[in-house]
Order: C-alpha cells, then structure tokens, then sequence
C-alpha cells in the first residue's frame, strides 16, 4: 500500500477515536462534549443551556439535571410538577390598591418586562420546601423564567 493512503487512513482513524473518545465520555459523565457549540436557550423555563458536540448533546436544565444524549434523540427537561408556583396576593387583597406606574421586573438583550402597576412585592414565588421571594428577586436570580409567568396567568407588559 502506498505509503499516502496509509498516512491518510491513520488520520482519519485518529479522527473517528477522537469523536468516539469525546462522546463516550460525554455520555458516561454526563458532560458536555470536548468539541461542541454552547447554545443558550433564552426564555425556556425548562431548558438553560444545550452543548451540541458532532455525536451527543447535553442537555443543562434549570432544575439541575444535567443530561447527555445522541444525536437525534430528543431530551426534555419538563418534570411533573413544578417545584415552585407563582401567586399574585393582591387578588387575595380586597384592600390593596395598585399605584398606577409600570413596574420593571425584569430585561434581557431583547426586551423589558414590567408589571401593569406596582406589586412586585404581592408577586410571590413559593418553592417545594417553603421558602418564598418576590417576583422581581426570583427573575434576578435565575430561579424562575420570565415565561414562567404565562403558566401562572400573571399579567406583564412587554417593551
């Protein structure tokens, strides 16, 4: 055999170990992939990062879990039950009276998001072990989505 072609098969050999090393320990560890492409989900409540390597994807949610999979299976993150929910108290309040001014809750690259008058502090999320924060601090966080307001039928403006 030319001496070429056997350089050439050795390379590419080289190159299938690599991906097959990478994904295997993306899958065993549940890592993301050495060689991949960080794709950032904005928005999703249930998904915060995918890494997208040539053979498997690891999924990174926002409940923790950390997931890696081949290509062409799909991973979602959504679980049974939230492990938190999203209450306005000012319903619950006959006598409270919302002061007329939009309230920024929140802003990201795109968008600003205020509530319709100020009550950010009747907005309260209440977590599975019974802690409890106001919206605009759970947004700061990181610890609820901004789509996690549809869910719980709170109403927000959008600029």
């Amino acid at each position: 055999m030319n001496k070429k072609v056997k350089i050439i098969l050795i390379v590419i050999g080289a190159i299938f170990l690599l991906l097959a090393l990478d994904s295997c320990q993306a899958l065993l560890l549940e890592r993301s992939p050495i060689i991949r492409y960080h794709f950032i989900i904005n928005g999703s409540s249930d998904v915060k990062v995918i890494d997208k390597g040539l053979l498997v994807d690891t999924y990174y949610c926002n409940n923790g879990n950390v997931i890696a999979v081949f290509k062409g299976f799909n991973y979602s993150c959504i679980t049974d039950k939230p492990s938190y929910k999203i209450e306005d108290t000012s319903l619950n309040d006959k006598d409270f009276t919302c002061p007329l001014s939009l309230e920024e809750i929140y802003s990201d690259e795109n968008n600003t998001y205020y509530l319709p008058c100020i009550k950010s502090s009747k907005i309260i999320v209440t977590y599975k072990d019974g802690s409890k924060e106001n919206i605009k601090d759970a947004l700061a966080k990181g610890n609820v989505a901004i789509t996690d307001l549809d869910k719980f039928n709170i109403k927000y403006l959008i600029k």
